[in-house]
């Protein structure tokens, strides 16, 4: 089905009207509560520089990107110190977007996105919640489109679950292989005459021993592996074609081991955590 971006533009910007309004209203009734309100100040600031203001009015979202962004002569920038950097710089770029929108300029598949995740990202910045949501709600379909259209095919969908673990008893061990003693006696052809010689106390001590092994058989053991996956891609990621793993758990559970339980804390019926 065809994407119709300007269409998807469009009721963002509505949304970024209806949400960023009451917290520009807030703003100036802090900085100058018996002032002019903000409309009046910029009205006044493009008359000054000669522009026309018979079209301003409160709910334009292109003067509230404008306030929101620019020096208002003595007043320097309101809104230092109730956005962050980064806000800033979107509320710039959406300066740029609604723009584009006004001179009926057709958006790509991934500039409606970037839009998108813009509006969003300082609707929530500014406290607009419901109106940032309705815009998050556009974003999968435009994603889903980014993907097929570019390359022909759809992007992968991100885990939601952990990954089945394989039954106990399937995970492989590590074969036993037997440690030779420093004095065993070599083969060589004069295996008659060594064996009629006397052997050391040393010797006699050694071959009492039973052969050592380096992993004795392990019993009741276990393992998992789980996968965290990030849903909420960003613009940069999707243009990527991504699906980044935020958290890989790995639990392997050994019950009595001698050798991996003596330098791990661990249980008998816990995972090993080293």
């Amino acid at each position: 089905m065809a994407i119709e971006t300007r269409q998807i533009i469009g009721g963002s910007v509505d949304d970024l009207a209806e949400g960023l309004r009451p917290f520009i209203e807030r703003v100036f009734a802090e900085r100058l509560p018996d002032g002019p309100s903000w409309v009046q100040i910029l009205a006044h600031k493009d008359e000054l520089a000669g522009r026309p203001t018979s079209h301003h009015h409160a709910n334009d979202v292109g003067l509230m990107l404008r306030v929101m962004t620019e020096k208002l002569g003595n007043l320097g920038y309101p809104f230092d110190g109730h956005l962050s950097r980064q806000a800033t710089n979107w509320a710039s770029e959406l300066r740029e977007v609604r723009n584009k929108h006004a001179h009926q300029v057709e958006f790509s598949l991934a500039e409606t996105y970037r839009a998108l995740d813009s509006a969003e990202l300082l609707l929530r910045e500014v406290g607009a919640d419901v109106e940032a949501q309705r815009v998050a709600a556009r974003k999968p379909a435009v994603l889903s489109a980014l993907g097929g259209g570019a390359t022909g095919r759809s992007l992968p969908a991100p885990p939601s679950a952990p990954l089945p673990s394989p039954p106990i008893g399937q995970l492989p061990l590590p074969p036993a292989v037997p440690i030779a003693s420093a004095t065993e006696p070599a083969v060589s052809s004069e295996s008659d005459a060594a064996a009629a010689a006397p052997l050391t106390r040393r010797q006699q001590r050694d071959r009492a021993q039973p052969p050592a092994t380096a992993t004795p058989p392990v019993s009741a053991s276990s393992a998992r592996l789980s996968l965290d996956a990030v849903t909420e891609l960003s613009y940069a990621m999707a243009h990527a074609r991504i699906v980044p793993v935020q958290e890989v758990r790995v639990s392997y559970t050994v019950a009595d081991h001698p050798v991996w339980g003596s330098g791990c804390a661990r249980r008998a019926s816990e995972p090993i955590r080293c």
